[in-house]
């Protein structure tokens, strides 16, 4: 399925004054001071939640955190305070054995446990329409697993029986198991011999088509897919598959006609809202022209009147993509489509918050104004969005959002040196954002939250690197892609967690004040 998008702080590309990105977290001189812009909850555990607004309702309390609302039991908070500053959910250490319900965000920045990886997709729910039933299933498993890992004589034994619906159930099981301990290239092996003993299995072929997706193999995916709906063209899960892969694969209208058979058959939720974003794109993008590089393929608005960035942006991203290579010692598997809009045209399509400045949702979207040729800002936006697609392969999508823009604005190359001294104040006073509250996407943050949610991310990439060295952030991103959770990754590099390191952040910080 697609990764979630990427969101960078908007930055105006057209011509006029320039807007330093995060010139304006001296904004956060409002989060100090002013204390009319926010609320805060006092739960009677110990913990409190720091909130944009906050109300009332019956026996629920409702709060406000950028665009996103959540409650609390009204049993479990203590009092409410009008005014007090701060970003987001600021979690003190609640009294020994107290619990609460999480109000919405990953709890744990106060814990010294790690929590657990993002979930992934697994093969679960129905097994393929030939395979045995759970139970014997269940009998496979058993005998396949061995110490902890696929014991592959077992498999070679079961293949040997000459039973052939048995071998393609042993091997999915070890597909499935694979998948489970985030071993997706092992997990692609044993499906394709899975498939070998049943190829046209719509189950089977759509496990693996999903697999080819996640891994950036999206023409393999395509035909796959193409053949999973031939056998099955009933099936809605087999066009919604299909719909998943020319969408990857940047075909469009073939993903828009795959989706409306999928709801015609069965109608599903969440591809209504896929097929409504893909339609949104063919509306605008339909009349966008092309050009292709050896690592890209770049659409623009060709007839707009002197828009001649073609080739100078092609070369442009040609020379970032080495460049990130060469820093990240990573290639992504296949090419990148760049995709540039008016500002308008951008936020029609993304639908992104207001202070967004572009977005990369498996697919760079830039919105470019009027600029008619590469300027400064335009190069870092794309530099940006460019490292975001080289960690979304990477890390299979499983990056930590504090992590994946930190080193994004480093890439630019940004510095947060001219914030260090308003962070370090954040730190002191405990208003900083918890970097588990950071690990999903920036995309509910209001535009102040998202300034302090950047500088702080920026910070610790650096602070990171300084200390332990670039080696040590390609290993973070080695380990997350290999189903290491983000404050498991970090603990490995730098013995700490993440309540651990944000105090020696702070300290960093307090350290390097301007």
């Amino acid at each position: 399925m697609n990764s979630s998008a990427s969101i960078r702080l908007r930055q105006h590309l057209s011509a006029g004054p320039p807007v330093p990105q995060l010139a304006r977290l001296l904004l956060l001189t409002v989060l100090l001071t002013a204390a009319s812009l926010a609320d805060t909850i006092h739960l009677k555990n110990g913990a409190s939640i720091t909130a944009d607004k906050v109300r009332e309702n019956g026996d629920q309390v409702e709060y406000t955190l950028g665009a996103s609302t959540y409650t609390v039991p009204r049993s479990m908070v203590e009092r409410i305070e009008r005014g007090g500053g701060g970003f987001g959910v600021t979690v003190t250490q609640p009294a020994p054995g107290a619990a609460y319900r999480d109000p919405g965000f990953r709890a744990g920045a106060a814990s010294d446990s790690t929590p657990d990886p993002k979930p992934r997709q697994k093969l679960s729910g129905a097994p393929p329409s030939t395979l045995p039933g759970a139970k014997e299933r269940e009998r496979l498993r058993a005998q396949i697993i061995n110490l902890g890992r696929v014991d592959g004589s077992a498999l070679a034994n079961i293949e040997a029986e000459g039973n052939m619906a048995k071998s393609a159930a042993a091997y999915f099981e070890a597909a499935r198991y694979e998948l489970e301990r985030n071993e997706s290239d092992s997990a692609r092996s044993y499906l394709r011999r899975a498939l070998s003993f049943r190829p046209d299995d719509p189950g089977l072929i759509g496990f693996y088509a999903y697999l080819l997706i996640e891994a950036g193999e999206y023409p393999e995916a395509v035909r796959y897919a193409e053949h999973g709906a031939q056998v099955a063209p009933g099936s809605a899960d087999a066009q919604r598959m299909l719909g998943l892969a020319y969408y990857n694969a940047d075909n469009l209208q073939g993903a828009i006609t795959a989706w409306q058979r999928a709801q015609q058959i069965q109608p599903n939720d969440a591809v209504h809202g896929y097929l409504a974003k893909a339609e949104r794109e063919i509306a605008v993008e339909g009349s966008f022209s092309e050009r292709q590089s050896p690592h890209f393929v770049l659409r623009y608005e060709g007839r707009r009147a002197g828009f001649t960035l073609g080739t100078d942006l092609l070369r442009t991203l040609e020379r970032q993509y080495l460049e990130l290579s060469r820093e990240l010692a990573f290639t992504p598997p296949s090419n990148i489509t760049v995709l540039l809009y008016t500002d308008k045209e951008f936020f029609d399509v993304t639908q992104a918050p207001a202070w967004a400045g572009g977005v990369n949702d498996g697919k760079l979207r830039i919105p470019v104004g009027d600029v008619s040729s590469i300027t400064p800002k335009l190069e870092h936006v794309l530099k940006h969005e460019l490292t975001h697609s080289f960690i979304h392969f990477l890390t299979r999508d499983r990056c930590p959002g504090w992590l994946n823009e930190g080193i994004a604005q480093m890439m630019e190359p940004k510095s947060a040196a001219a914030y260090n001294r308003r962070l370090a104040q954040l730190f002191e006073v405990g208003k900083q954002a918890p970097l588990s509250h950071l690990e999903g996407s920036f995309l509910g943050l209001s535009s102040d939250q998202a300034m302090v949610a950047y500088a702080e991310s920026l910070a610790a990439v650096e602070y990171l690197r300084s200390n332990y060295g670039m080696r040590a952030l390609q290993r973070m991103l080695q380990a997350i892609g290999d189903g290491e959770s983000g404050e498991g990754a970090l603990r490995a590099t730098t013995r700490s967690n993440y309540r651990e390191f944000e105090k020696s952040l702070g300290e960093y910080l307090a350290g390097t004040r301007n």
